[in-house]
């Protein structure tokens, strides 16, 4: 299973932003973004390629009529636009952010995405998780695991009803690494070697776990790239 985590830098961003990639696009014309548009963008996709380009193929779409998708020539794109798209695409169901979430994650991820995003683990002004903190070591340790396996016991119990509490607290400590190396989760910086606070760097992912149903998350079981 893969994800593509190298994120790009705010440049290299606003090149795929002005300019999508897709056999369809027009190539000639395009939407203009004002500067507030493509930080709204930025931010919510943290740079990851997959989202930034799906968020601009659809205004592409929306934009020249592709695909039989004709909407109102806007010259210039604004930040509420942006919020209202990705709000679009979450609620059609997008078919490539289905595979990008199926493929990406495993179920482990996946749940505890969930459980992070609806269970009041998440600061909605900043992106830090509340009170939970990874302490460096050979061995790293994560605080309040224990909560969100009983949450995800009791969230998703058919997954995990067979896995002991012990196990999942390290299944759990597995998947949460694992969302650091994918950079949806990341490290707040310079900590010295204490206890870490950890935020949510993936807005698009956030949101994404939020208007899903917790029976809807295995829907699509692990699917390979």
């Amino acid at each position: 299973m893969t994800f593509y985590s190298d994120l790009l830098d705010k440049d290299k961003a606003q090149t795929l932003i002005n300019w999508p990639v897709g056999d369809d696009m027009p190539g000639v014309a395009r939407p203009f973004y004002t500067d507030m548009a493509w930080q709204v963008a930025y931010y919510f996709t943290a740079g990851h390629q997959v989202l930034l380009n799906v968020l601009c193929r659809e205004f592409y779409r929306w934009e020249f009529g592709i695909g039989g998708e004709a909407g109102p020539k806007a010259s210039l794109i604004t930040a509420q636009n942006v919020k209202q798209m990705i709000s679009r695409i979450l609620r059609k169901n997008s078919p490539v952010i289905e595979r990008f979430w199926n493929k990406g994650f495993d179920r482990c991820e996946r749940s505890t995405l969930w459980v992070l995003a609806n269970k009041g683990f998440v600061d909605l002004r900043t992106g830090w998780l509340i009170d939970t903190y990874r302490s460096p070591s050979r061995e790293p340790k994560w605080s309040r695991v224990g909560e969100m396996g009983f949450l995800l016991h009791q969230e998703f119990p058919k997954a995990y009803e067979q896995i002991e509490e012990g196990d999942l607290e390290e299944e759990l400590r597995d998947a949460l690494e694992r969302l650091l190396e994918k950079q949806v989760l990341v490290l707040e910086d310079d900590n010295l070697g204490q206890p870490a606070r950890v935020r949510w760097h993936i807005g698009w992912l956030y949101h994404q776990a939020r208007a899903m149903k917790a029976e809807t998350i295995f829907d699509g079981g692990d699917q390979e790239w």
